[in-house]
């Protein structure tokens, strides 16, 4: 068994430096989570390993699996807790390289074992103070130490070979994403996570079209694919007029360096496309009990029309309302009524004419 095989959650890394996610213990609910967060299902010598989608930055992908570890573990009637977080593979170095490892921990089988690539009193001493024995093919952990302690062992080592400016790699024996086998995945596409902060910036209506761009080009009905997208448009819609209705509260305030008019013409605009946010996402989750309903349902039912109609009508008033938004930043300023005209008064009283 592998090193990762021994908790309920583990963030690991390929050997090519993808960070990865495995779910060691029988949890229903781990995998549509991880599902319809994005996450592809690998398999892996019995194993089943998820990696977010390839095209995602490192940084990001990192993330992701941060907060998918954490909601895994409070999903579920039985919440998991035994998490281990082994990506130090994410300073693999390139055979070749004038930073070639000094050290290259292989933690795919137990025990670990190290191979040393350079002979140093230094390495050596990191090496025996972690507990590594030497022997004919490499330093290797004794077989009776347990799972946690070879952990630990680990990261102590590679805490002290970085320590002393020394590269190590650690290898957790799986391979590149591209060369594993996907798992079926309820047909959910594969998508980049896409959120309110990727698109919203400072223009808040390119970020609405942006949305408007989304709806069209991926419908929502019935099945896996279809709860995933609403869910994903819920919380991205939440997250929009959130943006939206604090960007309009701060033009409000004075000294935003615009003049009265503009910001107040900014603030209504922003306050109505927020608002409309709000009641196309009101419209969305409306939809979410015929949406669950259809999708659970094998076959047809009576009561699939009405519910289908239930859908269409809420899905529709969502989209109007979205458009409304739109429009709402896109009117053009109304013009400034003009004053009536007055006959001018006198500067004094009235002559009073005497006789």
């Amino acid at each position: 068994m592998a090193l990762f095989d021994h908790h309920d959650i583990t963030l690991g890394s390929s050997d090519d430096g993808h960070p990865f996610l495995t779910v060691t213990t029988a949890a229903p609910h781990a995998h549509r989570l991880l599902v319809n967060r994005g996450f592809t299902p690998y398999a892996h010598r019995g194993r089943v390993v998820y990696f977010p989608h390839l095209d995602v930055p490192l940084a990001e992908a990192h993330r992701l699996i941060e907060e998918a570890a954490n909601a895994v573990c409070l999903a579920g009637s039985a919440p998991l807790s035994s998490i281990a977080d082994l990506r130090w593979t994410t300073y693999a170095v390139a055979p070749g390289s004038v930073l070639e490892p000094a050290v290259r921990l292989h933690a795919g089988h137990l025990p670990a074992t190290a191979t040393v690539h350079h002979r140093n009193l230094a390495i050596r001493r990191a090496l025996e103070d972690a507990k590594f024995q030497p022997t004919p093919w490499g330093y290797v952990l004794p077989a009776d130490m347990g799972e946690r302690d070879q952990a630990q062992a680990c990261t102590q080592l590679l805490g002290d070979l970085w320590g002393l400016d020394l590269p190590c790699e650690t290898r957790l024996g799986v391979p590149s994403p591209a060369s594993l086998p996907q798992l079926p995945y309820s047909g959910i596409s594969r998508t980049r996570p896409w959120t309110a902060a990727d698109i919203e910036g400072d223009r808040p209506t390119e970020a609405l079209q942006a949305v408007l761009d989304h709806v069209h080009t991926h419908a929502i009905g019935p099945g896996a694919e279809g709860l995933y997208r609403l869910e994903e448009r819920i919380d991205l819609l939440s997250q929009l007029a959130y943006r939206f209705a604090s960007r309009a509260v701060h033009q409000a305030q004075p000294g935003g360096g615009q003049s009265p008019l503009t910001s107040a013409k900014s603030v209504t605009n922003l306050s109505i496309a927020a608002g409309s946010l709000a009641t196309a996402l009101s419209n969305y989750t409306a939809a979410l009990p015929a949406l669950a309903t259809l999708s659970a349902q094998p076959q047809p039912t009576a009561a699939t029309p009405a519910l289908q109609k239930d859908l269409d009508r809420s899905l529709r008033q969502a989209h109007g309302h979205l458009e409304g938004a739109l429009h709402a930043l896109t009117r053009p300023a109304s013009p400034q009524a003009a004053a009536p005209h007055l006959p001018r008064k006198p500067d004094g009283p009235p002559h009073r004419r005497t006789r």
